[in-house]
């Protein structure tokens, strides 16, 4: 099981907030601005990464480090907020919920309250 490390504001995995298009990790793919490498997700804008996440995490395919915590599979969000402190709704969201927590990442949840992204900053 392949274990990516979540620095919040910065990084997830080897892709940096930031990161130009020429210092993207090798085997990391594009389609015009949305790149993936592995199960990490990004945007590209004017040449530079925007946002970065990691989808799919209902599977419990990937173990997630955070803080110190590593963590797969998680049912609910609230099994996570030891780790990333109080987190708050928003709204209009579509196909789900997304959270922004305190240690500042952004949490979506399926329709069915599952954890299913990680963002790198909130929303």
């Amino acid at each position: 099981m392949e274990k990516i490390t979540i620095v919040p504001g910065a990084s997830i995995g080897p892709v940096n907030l930031g990161a130009s298009q020429q210092a993207l990790p090798s085997g990391a793919h594009l389609e015009g601005e949305l790149g993936r490498l592995g199960p990490i997700r990004f945007v590209l804008a004017g040449g530079t990464v925007k946002d970065i996440w990691v989808e799919d995490l209902e599977t419990g395919a990937v173990t997630i480090e955070l803080n110190g915590h590593r963590f797969s599979k998680v049912d609910n969000i609230a099994s996570l907020q030891g780790i990333v402190g109080t987190c708050k709704e928003l709204e209009d969201m579509i196909g789900g919920t997304f959270y922004n927590c305190a240690v500042g990442v952004a949490i979506g949840v399926d329709v069915e309250g599952r954890l299913s992204q990680i963002r790198v900053k909130p929303r």
